[in-house]
């Protein structure tokens, strides 16, 4: 079995190197270097095509989704999974799923979510955690609102 690419981009290096820590030891998966600019993400996916973009959302989505739909377009076989803190709200998350993010996870949950994500991209189903994931962040923005 051909191993796995995922690339990692996050502007917060602590965050990245938690996700390079769960990732580097399993087998059948290939860690790219992390980036922490969207420039570095697309340089990287244009160069390494990547199966799998674990990338922050702060980084993905404040300029109108722009580094979504950009990866969309140059690199459509990469599955972009965003990696949220559980605070924003219902309809942002919407907008980045709409503009080409296949599914998130919360920084909570990444260490329970993130291999069964992997395998989900590797299998080509896309990302089998959203429901979870999204459950999650409904909990959260509904205890905030009350």
């Amino acid at each position: 079995m051909q191993p796995i690419t995922v690339a990692i981009a996050d502007r917060d290096r602590a965050e990245s190197a938690a996700c390079q820590r769960l990732l580097r030891h399993q087998q059948g998966i290939c860690v790219v270097v992390p980036t922490t600019t969207s420039e570095d993400i697309i340089a990287t996916a244009i160069r390494v095509k990547p199966r799998i973009a674990l990338c922050s959302y702060s980084l993905a989505v404040p300029s109108g989704c722009s580094l979504l739909i950009t990866l969309r377009r140059i690199c459509p076989e990469t599955l972009v999974v965003l990696l949220t803190d559980g605070t924003i709200h219902e309809d942002r998350l919407m907008l980045a799923l709409a503009s080409g993010a296949v599914g998130f996870l919360t920084r909570e949950t990444l260490r329970f979510q993130l291999l069964r994500a992997v395998a989900w991209g590797r299998s080509g189903r896309g990302l089998g955690v959203t429901q979870d994931a999204w459950q999650h962040v409904r909990s959260c923005v509904h205890a905030r609102a009350y």
